[in-house]
């Protein structure tokens, strides 16, 4: 009887859990933060084979290339981890972020706004800065949305990990559908370069959006210290 009760309880804490995360207007702004991130890779990742032919690379230099963005993530991904565990500079990171996926994106294009042609020099500081990006992006998205949640009155708990978790891996795979079918729509019609500007415009909106709510957060905290 005991095991049927605590079950019940977990499985109508669950229930009623989503719907108390999705009531947080945080939640929401991660949630796009996270989007992005999975839109955008899972775009570039498969189209890069198609936008580097012009170069007539052999494999091992392709390889390379493709290896790049995921190997500045490894590299970078412990230390905005250490940042944001020691520094506590998670929202700061996520200003920075979007604008170095922006940079990278417009420059592997390169952008129709930018008076660049296509060359190496540029896919390769693209993925170096795509990869760092991202992970800049995405590692503070789990700390701030527990904040959130806990300041929501979740508790600090395996349930609430388990919801946040559950959370993160239907928006993350709904991005990763969304990347590669509509760009990929995008691209047959208007090519890559216009591809990475629309999701770099899916940056830009989630950073001017993000900075709106970054202001809000510093000047709420002053207000509570001139309180306090």
């Amino acid at each position: 009887m005991m095991n049927t009760t605590s079950g019940e309880k977990t499985e109508s804490h669950s229930a009623t859990g989503y719907k108390g995360l999705l009531r947080i207007p945080t939640i929401w702004i991660m949630m796009f933060a996270l989007f992005n991130s999975a839109m955008s890779t899972s775009f570039v990742n498969p189209a890069m084979a198609g936008h580097l032919e012009s170069f007539h690379l052999s494999p091992p230099v392709l390889g390379l290339l493709f290896l790049l963005s995921g190997a500045f993530y490894s590299v970078t991904a412990p230390l905005n981890g250490m940042l944001v565990d020691r520094f506590k500079c998670h929202l700061g990171g996520m200003m920075v972020a979007p604008a170095a996926i922006i940079i990278s994106l417009s420059l592997n294009g390169p952008s129709p706004f930018l008076p660049l042609t296509k060359s190496l020099p540029l896919v390769i500081i693209s993925q170096i800065i795509f990869g760092a990006g991202l992970s800049t992006l995405q590692i503070p998205t789990y700390r701030n949305t527990l904040e959130a949640a806990e300041k929501a009155g979740f508790e600090d708990g395996t349930a609430t990990y388990g919801l946040i978790s559950g959370l993160f891996e239907a928006v993350y795979s709904f991005g990763a559908f969304v990347g590669p079918t509509a760009g990929g729509l995008i691209q047959q019609h208007f090519g890559f370069a216009w591809t990475v500007t629309v999701i770099s415009a899916f940056h830009l909106c989630f950073l001017m959006m993000f900075s709106v709510f970054y202001i809000y957060k510093k000047c709420k905290r002053k207000e509570e210290d001139i309180n306090a």
